[in-house]
């Protein structure tokens, strides 16, 4: 893909702010809106935190439906 060609397909993507302003910043306006994202890592990098401030927010802030899903924390772990 050539420059221009890269330049506008980021102009034209819609994002979902997170609400983390550095995060926003750094991707150009949040994630991409209406898609699925994965975020991966090792044990302890942040994932579930991340998530879990990205939905807070997301709802908060911006008035987005969320919902977590969680396979290994425990509802006392969250708390």
């Amino acid at each position: 893909m050539k420059r221009k060609e890269q330049k506008k397909f980021k102009e034209n993507l819609l994002k979902s702010r997170t609400g983390i302003l550095g995060f926003d910043e750094i991707t150009g306006g949040g994630l991409p809106a209406g898609r699925p994202t994965l975020v991966c890592g090792g044990a302890g990098c942040g994932k579930t935190l991340f998530g879990m401030e990205f939905l807070v927010r997301g709802a908060t802030q911006f008035n987005e439906p969320c919902v977590f899903m969680s396979f290994e924390e425990t509802n006392e772990e969250f708390i």
